[in-house]
């Protein structure tokens, strides 16, 4: 029996937000420090562009929309579940095009051992890469550190010759940072506001959901863009970004659609096969240009056979059979299949549970784990 509330765990609340170039989504969460969290809010809104916007324009434009519903919807069901509608944290995830991550290796070598100490690691998070025209740098965080070429998990205090610390360095567009900041602090009035790339949530997270898996290559594919990331030996070696997504398969396919506004159901053999020419030609240029990213990657070391896919819900199926291509499998040396592994939100089942009208979104459930798991320490894997 607690006495005056003592040894009663405290539940922390969190809005998590996640921005690409085709929509917004949304999440409400609580968890205590034992606990996996439970999403009692969480849905994505497409942005549907106007005529006169540009692509910022209108996505911030969707995201004036969704803060309102957090405080008129969302809110509110929090209230009913914790007696608060007040959110502890809040963390906002933000994609291409208007970031870049960098994967970047700081070493120092000395003749006889040296103690590692917080002092050098800051030092070493100091050395910022030449940051890109038009962004500014949002965070340097480090990805692992390597004493006498092994990884080492609390490495502070440790003697060793060779220190090798590998980093993320993280840039937003300058011009679309202010606005986001603006936007969701006129809605929270607080200034606890996180802001992330991709890169950072999905390593971190699969270490977590898959941590005997230590060489692989993550997709994420939106509507608008894709994010690959290749970790190898469990460190995450490579980074990058491709303006393309499903919807430009459609667009093709689809003349003249604006962006943001082709929409179509990849799986319905019924509508397809009243365009099977036309859908085939759009989904070989879009297999050409996703083929150059896989060619990008595979000119610095040979590709992992395991690759994970995160991709809008209703489009896993067609987009796994769609990467499963010879053209594709060209690239692997061998003849041994590909092991491409959908993720989907019934996934995450031992790590986040999904409330009644919470709506299945993948990346918001990843985007949850990782914010819980940000803010408490991990639970072991059910």
């Amino acid at each position: 029996m607690a006495f005056l509330g003592l040894g009663k765990q405290k539940r922390t609340s969190v809005t998590i937000i996640d921005i690409d170039s085709s929509s917004v989504g949304i999440a409400l969460m609580y968890f205590n420090p034992t606990s996996a969290p439970t999403i009692c809010y969480q849905n994505r809104t497409l942005t549907e562009f106007r005529a006169d916007e540009d692509l910022m324009q209108g996505t911030l434009r969707t995201l004036n929309l969704k803060m309102r519903e957090l405080i008129e919807k969302a809110a509110p069901i929090l209230r009913h579940d914790t007696g608060s509608g007040h959110s502890d944290h809040i963390y906002l995830r933000i994609n291409t095009p208007w970031q870049k991550t960098l994967i970047r290796r700081e070493r120092v070598e000395a003749q006889k051992p040296f103690t590692f100490t917080a002092a050098l690691q800051r030092d070493i998070l100091k050395k910022k890469g030449e940051i890109p025209a038009g962004f500014k740098n949002l965070d340097e965080s480090v990805i692992a550190t390597l004493l006498n070429g092994y990884e080492t998990q609390q490495p502070l205090g440790k003697q060793a010759r060779q220190a090798e610390v590998v980093v993320a360095s993280s840039w937003i567009d300058e011009t679309v940072a202010p606005e986001l900041q603006k936007i969701v602090r006129s809605t929270y009035h607080t200034h606890a506001l996180t802001i992330l790339t991709p890169a950072l949530v999905t390593e971190t997270v699969f270490k977590t959901l898959f941590p005997h898996e230590k060489n692989y290559l993550t997709l994420e594919i939106t509507g608008e863009s894709t994010e690959m990331l290749y970790v190898k030996n469990g460190i995450l070696v490579k980074v990058a970004s491709l303006e393309l997504g499903v919807n430009d398969i459609i667009r093709q396919a689809r003349q003249g659609t604006p962006r943001g506004q082709a929409r179509a159901a990849l799986t319905d053999s019924s509508e397809n096969a009243q365009y099977a020419e036309v859908v085939e030609q759009a989904e070989a240029s879009w297999l050409q240009k996703m083929e150059a990213l896989f060619q990008e990657f595979a000119a610095e070391q040979a590709l992992p056979r395991t690759i994970f896919l995160v991709a809008p819900e209703g489009t896993r199926e067609y987009l796994t059979r769609l990467l499963d291509t010879a053209s594709l499998r060209s690239l692997w040396l061998s003849d041994e299949p590909l092991r491409i592994i959908a993720i989907a939100q019934a996934q995450l089942s031992s790590f986040v549970t999904l409330g009644a009208i919470a709506e299945p979104d993948t990346v918001l459930g990843l985007f949850a784990l990782f914010a819980r798991n940000a803010i408490h320490t991990p639970l072991p894997k059910a």
